[in-house]
């Protein structure tokens, strides 16, 4: 199986997720530029999976946070079900931040 999602494609992503998280409801996105791809090998029992995804000054919301995530910056890969945070970066509020890097 091989999937790809760009841009505004993220939109149909989240309103998928609904509800998302429990009781806390849907993740929206709203804004930014996404180059999302993954490749699924295997059998069912044994999945692979491959794939990278650049996401870049994203806006998402969420009745679970506060604030917007804003600015969004992501760089992460999977290779062979291993997934690596090459960058992800992302801020909530004027003082909330999340910074993630490795496997």
């Amino acid at each position: 199986v091989d999937w790809s999602v760009r841009d505004g494609g993220m939109q149909l992503v989240s309103a998928l997720s609904a509800p998302s998280l429990g009781t806390g409801g849907p993740v929206e996105w709203q804004a930014g530029g996404a180059d999302i791809t993954l490749a699924v090998r295997g059998t069912l029992a044994d999945p692979v999976y491959d794939g990278a995804a650049v996401i870049t000054r994203a806006k998402i919301v969420s009745p679970l946070l506060a604030r917007p995530l804003y600015p969004v910056n992501v760089n992460v890969r999977i290779q062979r079900n291993t997934l690596y945070a090459d960058h992800f970066d992302a801020k909530c509020g004027p003082r909330g931040s999340i910074k993630v890097r490795g496997a």
